[in-house]
């Protein structure tokens, strides 16, 4: 299963300009992807 998210407010690193979501938003999109991939393990079942 591959579940994308998009448009997710991130920051952005000012010595290597990568980017990175802060530990509000990785809890949240990993609450949301938890609840997921429960709703479609009931479905493949």
């Amino acid at each position: 299963m591959t579940l994308v998210f998009k448009e997710v407010r991130a920051q952005v690193c000012s010595n290597r300009g990568e980017e990175y979501v802060d530990e509000e938003i990785a809890s949240r999109l990993l609450k949301t992807a938890g609840q997921s991939m429960r709703i479609n393990w009931h479905r493949m079942i």
